[in-house]
C-alpha cells in the first residue's frame, strides 16, 4: 500500500451508513474527499443529479512531523459504494472508531478500531483499477 496522503477519523458510523445507503440508490460509486483540517465530503455524480454531503470538525490522527512532510493538504478517491458499505456495516460491534487513509486517486484504506482489536479494509479506486 502506498503511503497515504490524508488520514481522518470518520464520523459516527451509523450516520455514515445512513448517508451511504441513500446515495447507493442514485449511483454505484462515491467520491470521498478529506483534508487534514478535519473536513470530509461524500459526493456522487450521475446524469440526473449531483449530491455532496459534508462533514466537518472531524479529528485527524497526530503524525510525526517527518511523515507530515510527505502528505497533501487534501485528497480524494472514488470507490464502489456497496464495498464501502460492507465496511461501514461493521458498526454493529459497538462503539468502535474508524480511520480513513486516502491515497489520492488510488486507494482508500480503512481501519475499524475497538479496544485492542483492529480491522483493516482496503478499497482500490475505481479510476485506478
Amino acid at each position: 500500500m502506498p503511503h497515504f496522503d490524508v488520514s481522518i477519523y470518520l464520523p459516527q458510523l451509523r450516520r455514515l451508513k445512513t448517508v451511504l445507503e441513500r446515495l447507493k440508490n442514485l449511483s454505484s460509486n462515491v467520491t470521498m474527499k478529506a483534508s487534514w483540517k478535519g473536513s470530509m465530503s461524500l459526493s456522487i455524480n450521475s446524469d440526473l443529479v449531483s449530491i455532496k454531503t459534508l462533514f466537518s470538525n472531524l479529528d485527524t490522527p497526530q503524525l510525526p512531523a517527518e511523515e507530515m512532510r510527505n502528505t497533501r493538504d487534501a485528497a480524494e478517491v472514488t470507490v464502489d459504494i456497496k464495498k464501502l458499505l460492507t465496511f461501514i456495516q461493521a458498526h454493529n460491534i459497538g462503539n468502535a472508531r474508524a480511520i480513513a487513509n486516502i491515497v489520492h486517486n488510488k486507494a482508500l484504506q480503512l481501519f475499524l478500531i475497538q479496544d485492542d482489536v483492529q480491522l483493516q479494509y482496503y478499497l482500490p479506486s475505481i479510476d485506478f483499477m
